[in-house]
């Protein structure tokens, strides 16, 4: 409560205003506008710190499996992974489970059981049973 008030209270940065306007085009069903906004602010921007930067990635690699453009949705997760580091369990839980859901996608299975068993770690309820219904999927086959 004491940090999200301390949040509303900071001016809003670069990364904020592209989360935002982010948020607003997936909102409105327009993916592929949405990508762009994060693509733009990453590029012409760089990357903020390591963790804020790599729930930016996380962002991209979401919409771009929206648009069912996994493979390059694959890459932007294993990048989220690789900046968070150990520095957001969640999030680094989170970009696990969306990287095998990509996997699962793509047909390939044993990658897929490989990364849903490494979201488990540090995962919440909702994201456990998630993790579990891929599991499944995984094991029988694939795609939802």
């Amino acid at each position: 409560d004491r940090l999200v008030k301390e949040r509303l209270r900071a001016p809003m940065t670069g990364v904020d205003i592209a989360v935002v306007r982010w948020r607003g085009l997936r909102r409105g069903g327009r993916d592929s506008e949405a990508v762009a906004v994060l693509e733009r602010f990453r590029d012409t921007s760089g990357l903020p710190s390591w963790v804020d930067g790599a729930r930016l990635v996380y962002r991209i690699g979401e919409t771009l499996a929206a648009l069912d453009s996994v493979r390059l949705a694959e890459i932007e997760f294993r990048n989220a992974i690789e900046l968070v580091g150990t520095d957001d369990r969640d999030l680094v839980s989170w970009a696990k489970y969306s990287l095998a859901e990509c996997l699962l996608r793509q047909g390939r299975l044993a990658e897929a059981r490989e990364a849903l068993s490494a979201a488990r770690a540090g995962a919440s309820e909702e994201l456990l049973r998630k993790v579990s219904e891929a599991e499944t999927r995984a094991s029988v086959g694939g795609e939802r």
